[in-house]
């Protein structure tokens, strides 16, 4: 303010700069809500656009077959081996550009896999017998990993979302597997320690030699 009038900003700049000024402000202004717009219009796109997660369910052949198994050896092995002809097939029909088709069979890949899991940790034996097929389970997903993968590769990216959620599964299920045949060992083994030495501490002085 100088004196008692107001300060004119306006009479530093010709009027042509500040319209030039307003007119680049509105550009900008105009830019950045169309560039929100445009942000908000990708996200309901994408999840417009995204395939639905295939169904996880185990078809009334598989399970005829699984009934068959005379014990858990024998039902852990034919549950891996329907869960590889889907993998073979979800490759198959990927490789065909048939990819709803695809995640099908890995739908029902992974509902194999998690009910061989549980059957197992549902048996009557102990977890500690079936170590050796729980070990089994996961040396098969360790080789499942790279053929899903290679799927993945393949696959649209629409569609690829369902086939990266198996990969996270079965890399979750061959740490279960994991847990189920080293955690009762570490246990075992920690606790007979644990015992020889309590019992070593306990133990009376053997009596002097004459």
């Amino acid at each position: 303010m100088v004196g008692n009038r107001p300060y004119n900003f306006a009479s530093l700049f010709p009027r042509s700069v500040l319209v030039v000024a307003a007119g680049i402000l509105s550009v900008l202004m105009c830019a950045l809500c169309f560039s929100r717009e445009a942000s908000a219009q990708t996200v309901v796109q994408t999840a417009e656009t995204a395939a639905p997660p295939p169904l996880k369910y185990i078809p009334d052949e598989a399970r005829d077959k699984l009934a068959e198994a005379r014990d858990d050896k024998s039902r852990t092995r034919a549950s891996l081996e329907l869960a590889d002809g889907r993998l073979i097939q979800a490759a198959q029909l990927a490789a065909g550009e048939q990819h709803d088709a695809a995640a099908a069979q890995l739908g029902i890949y992974q509902a194999l896999i998690a009910d061989a899991i549980r059957h197992l940790r549902q048996s009557s034996k102990p977890v500690s017998r079936n170590r050796d097929l729980f070990k089994r389970i996961e040396l098969a997903l360790r080789a499942h990993v790279p053929r899903i993968e290679s799927i993945r590769r393949i696959t649209p990216s629409d569609d690829a979302v369902n086939v990266k959620a198996v990969i996270e599964y079965v890399r979750g299920a061959r740490t279960e597997a994991l847990n189920a045949f080293y955690g009762d060992t570490v246990m075992s083994e920690g606790t007979g320690q644990k015992e020889a030495q309590s019992s070593g501490e306990n133990a009376p002085n053997p009596p002097p030699t004459p």
